[in-house]
């Protein structure tokens, strides 16, 4: 029994690992390298502000503000609590650049840029409910951000300058590319690894179990990948060991009737 309940205790262990994104290579690495980007996006965005449009300087809060919300969830990684730090910097990021964009112009703030990558991050970071559950929030916010400027209701600012808008752009094709560079090298790593497993389970001797009903159709095996060189099918009934003692009989032998 005490192995039994170890062995399901195993398997949900591996199941809610499987379940959680932030175990999927590279996640936890591209979080790292995304708050990097954020606070060094944030750093460039202040320092502009600060050099040429002086005048500005209440547009700092948001750099500041994004600023904070990165290095709490750097902490929160370090203290080795990556799904805490998702789901702050999750909330806190969104909501921050709510903030930011309703104080700044509605959608035509750059903040507003950041939106997209959000629901993105959420959904590879978090589950699909998270990057759905975003993009409904932000689609609905933007609907009032719309009327809102039709209306009157959003507080005067003054547009923002093109070079404002111009790093926070260059900062999310930058942390877009970093994303689809990570997603196609992690697919990559994925898919060699279940050639191998092909490979392996493919050239791994076989022995027969007795029953030559079960061998008169071929089933493909789960590890199989579409477009591997080897062959996908093994017959049913036929199970690998390591001595080659016996070999499983070929498909048109186990069909004959015994007479």
């Amino acid at each position: 029994m005490a192995k039994i309940s170890t062995s399901h205790k195993l398997t949900r262990q591996a199941d809610e690992a499987l379940n959680d994104p932030i175990t999927w290579e590279p996640s936890l690495a591209f979080v790292r390298y995304s708050i990097s980007a954020l606070l060094i996006g944030t750093a460039l965005f202040a320092l502009v502000i600060l050099v040429f449009y002086p005048e500005m300087k209440w547009r700092l809060l948001g750099p500041v503000l994004m600023a904070l919300v990165g290095l709490v969830g750097w902490y929160l990684i370090r203290q080795g609590r990556p799904q805490v730090a998702l789901k702050t910097m999750a909330v806190g990021m969104w909501s921050t650049v709510s903030v930011l964009v309703f104080f700044n112009g509605g959608i035509l703030a750059p903040a507003y840029y950041i939106f997209p990558i959000l629901v993105m991050l959420s959904g590879w970071l978090l589950n699909a409910r998270a990057a759905m559950t975003a993009a409904v929030l932000t689609s609905l916010l933007t609907v009032f951000f719309v009327l809102g400027e039709h209306l009157g209701w959003l507080p005067p600012t003054k547009q923002a300058p093109l070079v404002l808008n111009g790093i926070v752009l260059v900062c999310i094709l930058m942390t877009s590319a970093l994303l689809v560079n990570s997603l196609v090298r992690s697919y990559k790593k994925q898919i060699q690894k279940l050639h191998a497993i092909n490979v392996g389970y493919a050239s791994a001797p076989m022995t027969w179990n007795g029953s030559k009903r079960n061998c008169t159709r071929p089933r493909p095996w789960p590890g199989w990948v579409a477009g591997s060189t080897t062959s996908p099918w093994i017959p049913c009934g036929c199970r690998t060991r390591p001595a080659a003692s016996s070999a499983c009989p070929p498909a048109r032998k186990a069909a004959t009737k015994p007479t």
